[in-house]
């Protein structure tokens, strides 16, 4: 008897946290309804057309954002900008669509050359230049950018009907009319995204497992000290969120919510971010789910009888709580981030051979005799944005393609294990997640536990409501305030879009728990929890790798997309009053061995410097460079008094119409994680003439390998 086939299963996670303020019907961000023209009903039709069994995990909070958005109880306010007559449109409301929609990957943005064009006239501009010339934009550039911005967020399958196809000919010049008329497409597309997923589970092309309502850290809900069980140098919140009952609630009203939808509950569960631990276990021990997903760090820490390698990490194991068993298999963590986070960069058909070729590998090491399965487990939707095509060709040729090997065989995840019950028992699992096996993602950092903070006082004050008429409705805010993404953003350094939004939603949360027992909030919510820099020109920190050129020019739309930036508001505030500025505005950003700045001028960057003006930047990370820039270019090391002690090879350097350089990381002494903190000021014969920040320096972190992995948009 020959050796049995691999077993290979896909686990794709799709989930959007709730983004509709309390009391509310209108989302503050339009992710969920972008994800669901583009992602949400290409992804199981792949599966379909390729008759490839794979796994799909529908978060209920993102089903119940699908339904409002099918039946259109919930808009969003970029919809609802997007919708008004151009006459009718406020000035803000012109600021907000060239400010916020050009809100997608390049591969998005290139395959439009309006959108291009737009994004080449507007898009590099700051908040202040905005505001200034938002009026005078020309309404068909307004009405092309609200009818690109939904066309380009449309996946493959939404691109071939009739509707789209036809706006997407058309390019350019759009009408009131087609705007709507692709709007009310959208709409109906997004309708036929839960049916589609039911119709496929039931003839049994797919199997759907859910996660608990609002996608919280369950380890968490149950005792925030499990943030330094996982990793024992974790800061932990000065005051203590312990409830598990809370983590019952959201497991329950998860599956209510889904057998609502599905007309059924799931057996399988992937918990909220891979998130697991014993006081975890114990909760689920009470409901029927009968397996669940983990990371393999989880399985390695978890000390396995017999030591961790391939035949412990490719067979299911079993818990045993509270007289409940549960099956646990544990994701391939490199090759599930292969597909997340590597393969969009290289060809399609490389990609497929790259994974082809490691699951063979691993096929060849393992015993002849035993089934064996590999899980594959991913957020199946943010990647596709930054593949061709939105990954088509990728999934479309990988799916066929282990289709036809007679040594693999695609199973879902609940079949794999019904028909092979694990054998081996964990006597204990350890506490962790799928991001590094730890849950430091979403606590210890000083912003994540001050919300967690707000939520334990604010949620300590519903238990004295306990059998009163106010419990369940504060409870009703208290559970969306305890989902997992709200923390992910807090204590990110300013990465990410729409993070003044998160903070403003959250705190909403919360403040909607005090009204709901009529109790004042706490002063403390009306402060940010995202802490800026120490100055406020700080517009938003590096959240993707760049790659420019040194040339001093605006060469390309692409090549500062995911770079920080600092903006000069003087300069703005001035732009009518006669006012000179040296500097307009800085760009700086990383990849993988260097430090990017562009510095944007009043006037070109060459004539300021021919007057004698020079820039000086000011570089910290474990030692001090001052790097200066004027008719030549010196990067010289600082002692603690401030003066040069030694001298390094001057930067790459172009001064144009504005400054671009290039500075090696190995020459700042910066390594992964560390801190760079940066300064500039202009000076002539020694007297500053500016300096920005004005006090202080901006601060960002040298990228870690999985930087861009860690920084989707959503």
């Amino acid at each position: 008897m020959g050796k049995s086939p691999l077993n290979i299963a896909f686990h794709w996670h799709m989930h959007q946290p709730a983004y509709a303020p309390p009391n509310s019907s209108v989302a503050m961000l339009p992710w969920t309804r972008l994800h669901a023209l583009k992602d949400y009903l290409d992804m199981p039709r792949y599966c379909e057309r390729a008759g490839f069994p794979a796994t799909f995990n529908l978060a209920p909070c993102l089903i119940e954002q699908l339904l409002g958005y099918a039946d259109g109880t919930l808009t969003d306010e970029y919809l609802e900008i997007a919708r008004k007559p151009l006459g009718e449109l406020t000035a803000e409301d012109r600021r907000r669509i060239l400010a916020d929609f050009f809100a997608m990957s390049a591969n998005m943005m290139a395959r439009f050359p309006r959108l291009v064009e737009l994004y080449e006239k507007y898009g590099d501009l700051g908040e202040g230049e905005l505001r200034s010339i938002s009026a005078l934009a020309p309404d068909e550039d307004i009405l092309d950018l609200t009818v690109l911005f939904d066309l380009a967020w449309c996946g493959e399958a939404l691109r071939k009907e009739r509707e789209v196809s036809a706006l997407i000919s058309k390019g350019r010049g759009f009408s009131p009319e087609d705007r709507a008329r692709l709007q009310e497409k959208s709409r109906e597309w997004i309708a036929e995204i839960i049916p589609t997923y039911k119709r496929l589970w039931d003839d049994g092309t797919i199997e759907l497992t859910f996660n608990p309502m609002f996608h919280p850290i369950l380890p968490l809900l149950c005792d925030t000290d499990a943030g330094r069980d996982a990793r024992a140098d974790c800061p932990l919140p000065e005051i203590p969120m312990k409830y598990p009952q809370d983590a019952s609630r959201q497991i329950e009203m998860g599956l209510e919510l889904f057998e609502k939808a599905f007309g059924r509950k799931p057996a399988g569960m992937w918990p909220s971010e891979g998130s697991v631990s014993e006081a975890m276990l114990a909760v689920l021990s009470k409901f029927p789910v009968r397996w669940i997903s983990a990371d393999e760090a989880i399985l390695r820490k978890s000390r396995p009888a017999g030591g961790f390698d391939a035949n412990a990490l490719y067979l299911p194991w079993a818990v045993n709580r509270g007289g409940a068993k549960i099956s646990i298999v544990f994701r391939d963590h490199r090759l599930s981030d292969n597909v997340g986070f590597d393969y969009s960069k290289m060809p399609a058909n490389d990609a497929i051979e790259d994974f082809i070729g490691n699951l063979r590998a691993i096929w060849s090491n393992l015993p002849d005799s035993g089934e064996f399965l590999v899980s594959i487990v991913l957020d199946g939707e943010n990647a596709w944005e930054f593949f061709p095509a939105n990954g088509k060709d990728f999934l479309e040729g990988l799916y066929s393609r282990m289709m036809v090997e007679d040594w693999l065989s695609p199973v879902k995840i609940g079949d794999f294990i019904e028909n092979n019950p694990p054998t081996r028992e964990l006597e204990f699992l350890a506490p962790g997640s799928w991001i590094d096996g730890d849950f430091c993602t979403w606590i210890g950092h000083p912003e994540k536990n001050r919300a967690w903070e707000e939520l334990a006082r604010a949620r300590s004050a519903v238990e004295d409501f306990v059998g009163t008429d106010k419990f369940s409705p504060a409870m009703a805010h208290v559970l969306v305030a305890e989902g997992s993404d709200w923390f992910w953003w807090f204590g990110r350094g300013g990465v990410g879009a729409g993070l003044a939004e998160f903070d403003r939603l959250f705190r909403a949360r919360v403040e909607a728990i005090y009204r709901a027992l009529e109790l004042p909030p706490p002063e403390s919510l009306s402060s940010p929890i995202i802490t800026g820099a120490s100055d406020g020109g700080l517009k938003r920190r590096p959240f993707a790798l760049i790659r420019p050129t040194i040339d001093g020019r605006r060469t390309n739309f692409f090549e500062w997309q995911g770079a920080g930036i600092f903006e000069n508001a003087g300069f703005f505030g001035a732009m009518h009053g006669g006012s000179a500025f040296d500097v307009k505005k800085i760009l700086f950003g990383f990849d993988e061995a260097q430090f990017y700045m562009r510095i944007d001028t009043g006037c070109p960057a060459r004539d300021i410097i021919a007057e004698g003006v020079e820039f000086v930047i000011e570089i910290s990370t474990n030692s001090t460079h001052r790097i200066t820039i004027g008719t030549a270019v010196r990067h010289e090391v600082l002692s603690d008094d401030g003066q040069a002690s030694a001298e390094m090879p001057p930067p790459q350097t172009a001064i144009a119409e504005l400054i671009e350089l290039a500075i090696p990381l190995e020459n700042l002494c910066a390594q992964c994680n560390s801190t760079i903190g940066w300064s500039l000021r202009t000076s002539i014969a020694g007297e500053t003439r500016e300096r920005h920040p004005s006090a202080g320096n901006i601060e960002c972190a040298v990228p870690p390998d999985d930087f861009e992995a860690r920084n989707w948009i959503v």
